[in-house]
């Protein structure tokens, strides 16, 4: 919450949007919706669609768009993207502030 109890934003346990041949112009739809509403999830789950490199760029926008994380876990499993999409995302993740994640409970860093 923000100063004056305002809420800031929203929470989202599993976002699941697996097998819905999701594209370039439906990634980027749901990234700038995330983003528009300040929504934060823990688990984002992009498995069996048609993300490719550039969908790639729209996701690692959304995730450096706040130097708190919108994700803790993200699955791209199945999507046809690159080695080098692969090493870009690591690239951009890596520079992130909020990334990897320190959790008291275990004593570990836990990356993306």
């Amino acid at each position: 919450a923000s100063a004056g109890g305002a809420v800031s934003g929203y929470h989202a346990a599993h976002i699941d949007m697996s097998a819905n041949k999701v594209g370039a112009y439906g990634i980027s739809a749901l990234m700038l919706l995330l983003e528009k509403h300040d929504v934060r999830c823990d688990v984002m789950t992009l498995d069996d669609n048609l993300l490719d490199d550039e969908c790639l760029q729209l996701i690692t926008r959304f995730l450096g768009c706040s130097s708190k994380a919108p994700a803790l876990e993200l699955s791209l499993q199945r999507n046809p993207i690159s080695a080098r999409g692969v090493a870009w995302l690591i690239a951009c993740v890596a520079m992130h502030p909020a990334y990897p994640m320190w959790f008291e409970g275990t004593q570990r860093f836990t990356p993306l």
